[in-house]
């Protein structure tokens, strides 16, 4: 066993790294690091500095918020107008000597938006606020050559939208935040497209946090589910997808503080996921157990599970061959390696040997024929040093609450060689010796039938001759 899976044992996820490297290490592996460039990092450091538009509101409401902005003062003096334009708006405040706007003022353009704020040479520029009549939209911040330039708040009352953040010529660009009544985000913006963002969609109960592309996840990051369930990896078009590493958590009720607890449960990982799906080469595994194989669209074939005996040793069973892909479970056609020396080679059905197959015991003995719900039924022979038997078997067990190889019985109606005394028993047995209704035949050297006993048999002897 060891001989022919030795790399496999020797790879072996130990769950409790594993769950170490999600916490903690995780942003240095490079297998599923998701800040592996140094632009990643920088906007990481930039991001986790800003607040999220839900917690400065809680803030306000708690009292400690502290808005450290400096207070604009607008001074007042110099020449003003009221200008009407011939294109339908109206402009009135500072103005040059020309009569051109340039300072403090206030424009309401002919569809009725309002502008109220600084002019430089007849354009916005400094500090402002546009308000529309007709869409409620409106920017608060900072402007340059009639353009949002700088740090400014955009607010679309009808999509329940705003965004505060960086501008740049009308685009957002840097560091900002948006939130809906759905969703908040802070990340960084490059040209009015969000490149890496931390959201947390608050009627889902899903938080995300790396890179995006055309306003979807994409790249590389991590998603946090609501039942505290993790996400590493690759994400396109807003859907877990390439290479990434899953734990799964579960709820587990704790008697000693008789509620239920979130336990961390299972890792997958993965080569290739498609759509939230597993689609390529992975693992799943627990502290006691683990399934390596190649998925294709979440569900898997052939694979090999591993099986602790005991979590603080290295004894393992160990199966390779076609499983049932719901439960894990060896189901087809395989081959098991047991810590016991038991080595079997054919059919499974749910994770019990079912249908023809054949074990090699650790004494060297076998049992060649059907099995049934794990049990030698049927039709079947036995061979070890001493006995062949043809036969047709009935295997069951003593003890249900008891179950292992020496609480079972193993009846059958067959024939039985004896090596040792050069005997044929014909008739019913159990566990190897005639029991029941039977005929022994003892050959001599010279092939000859030399004695011949037949009646009811038990524990091997002959009690009642026919």
């Amino acid at each position: 066993k060891n001989n022919i899976f030795k790399d496999y044992i020797n790879n072996l996820p130990n769950i409790k790294i594993e769950k170490e490297k999600f916490f903690k290490d995780l942003e240095q592996e490079e297998k599923y690091s998701f800040l592996n460039t140094p632009k990643s990092i920088e906007y990481k450091t930039a991001i986790d500095g800003i607040k999220f538009p839900f917690q400065i509101y809680q803030e306000k409401e708690s009292g400690v918020y502290i808005d450290d902005k400096e207070v604009e003062f607008i001074s007042g003096d110099g020449l003003r107008a009221s200008i009407h334009s011939k294109s339908g708006s109206v402009y009135e405040g500072q103005v040059t000597d020309k009569g051109i706007p340039h300072g403090f003022g206030e424009l309401e353009l002919r569809n009725g938006d309002i502008y109220i704020g600084e002019f430089v040479n007849g354009k916005k520029e400094g500090s402002g606020r546009l308000f529309s009549t007709t869409g409620g939209c409106s920017y608060e911040g900072k402007w340059k050559e009639d353009m949002h330039w700088g740090e400014g708040t955009f607010i679309n009352p009808q999509a329940g939208l705003s965004f505060k953040g960086s501008w740049v010529a009308n685009e957002r660009h840097g560091l900002g935040s948006i939130s809906n009544s759905e969703t908040e985000i802070k990340g960084i913006w490059e040209h009015d497209h969000l490149v890496f963002g931390h959201e947390i969609k608050m009627m889902a109960g899903l938080e995300y946090y790396g890179e995006w592309a055309n306003e979807k996840w994409n790249g590389n990051g991590k998603l946090k589910f609501p039942d505290g369930s993790v996400y590493y990896g690759g994400f396109k078009d807003g859907d877990i997808s390439g290479k990434g590493k899953f734990l799964k958590v579960t709820k587990k009720y704790n008697s000693e503080l008789d509620e239920e607890v979130f336990v961390e449960e299972q890792i997958i990982e993965n080569d290739n996921w498609e759509g939230g799906v597993i689609c390529g080469h992975g693992k799943v595994y627990t502290e006691s157990w683990c399934c390596e194989g190649d998925w294709s669209r979440g569900s898997i074939k052939n694979a090999t599970i591993t099986n602790k005996i005991d979590n603080d040793s290295n004894k393992l069973n160990i199966y390779k061959g076609e499983i049932d892909s719901r439960t894990f479970v060896p189901h087809g056609q395989g081959e098991e390696f047991l810590e016991n020396g038991e080595h079997y080679i054919g059919h499974f059905v749910e994770g019990k040997r079912d249908g023809e197959g054949q074990v090699t015991y650790a004494d060297g003995s076998s049992f060649k024929g059907n099995w049934l719900r794990g049990l030698r039924i049927g039709k079947g022979s036995i061979k070890n040093d001493q006995l062949e038997i043809e036969a047709d078997f009935k295997e069951i067990i003593k003890d249900t609450d008891n179950a292992n190889e020496d609480n079972s019985v193993l009846f059958g109606k067959g024939i039985i060689k004896n090596k040792l005394n050069n005997s044929i028993y014909n008739g019913e047995f159990e566990n190897g010796l005639p029991e029941g209704f039977g005929e022994l035949k003892i050959i001599n050297d010279n092939n000859n039938i030399e004695i011949i006993k037949k009646g009811l048999w038990s524990k091997g002897l002959l009690i009642k001759e026919d």
